[in-house]
């Protein structure tokens, strides 16, 4: 019998694109580790272009499987340096 490829056994991150194939793979990864390993982290990248339904589906699977999902959105500020801010959905 082969080994479960979804268990997490190094620090891990999982993109999180907030479509169907996606969560279905994070579903597993839930499943096969019991919850979320403390190696892993998951992210979602918001580009500003994603339909209101794909937003609320990435905020619903967060909730509802208990899972922190680290929303990320692509910020440039030059004086600030910083590329990259941490949102959530309300913001």
């Amino acid at each position: 019998m082969e080994p479960d490829p979804f268990i997490i056994t190094e620090p891990t991150v999982i993109s999180f694109s907030g479509g169907r194939t996606s969560a279905h793979l994070l579903w597993r990864v839930l499943q096969s580790n019991k919850g979320l390993p403390k190696e892993a982290i998951v992210c979602f990248a918001n580009t500003g272009k994603e339909e209101e339904a794909t937003l609320r589906f990435v905020e619903r699977c967060g909730k509802e499987w208990g899972v922190e999902i680290h929303w990320l959105e692509y910020r440039y500020h030059a004086e600030q340096k910083q590329r990259f801010k941490r949102v959530d959905f309300e913001s």
